[in-house]
């Protein structure tokens, strides 16, 4: 096993798993996740590593948790944008579901 001064490869994984969330680039995370796991699925690993992929663990989650609050946010948002944009068309009397342009009328 790796010295306790060497990162072992699960800790390089998950470092790069929390750099990537910083990033908010969530594909690798969920790579480097996964590759992870498959390492650990073959090797143990000593309870001070442990300990410290836990701490990063907990740092990616709460980045997936305000991206999430983010992105729930903006569709929020959205949904909120559509219903206004539908009510002023059957103001003017453009037909809910056509195009999202509004063709003049003669």
């Amino acid at each position: 096993m790796a010295s306790s001064e060497e990162p072992t490869t699960v800790e390089r994984l998950t470092k790069a798993a929390h750099v990537a969330a910083v990033r908010g680039e969530w594909n690798i995370v969920e790579a480097c996740y996964r590759q992870r796991e498959a390492v650990l699925a073959e090797s143990g690993v000593s309870d001070a590593v442990l300990a410290r992929i836990q701490t990063l663990d907990r740092e990616v989650a709460e980045r997936a948790r305000l991206a999430q609050e983010g992105v729930a946010a903006s569709l929020r948002d959205a949904a909120l944008w559509r219903r206004r944009l539908e009510e002023l068309w059957r103001r003017i009397d453009v037909p809910v579901g056509e195009s999202s342009t509004i063709a003049r009328r003669g």
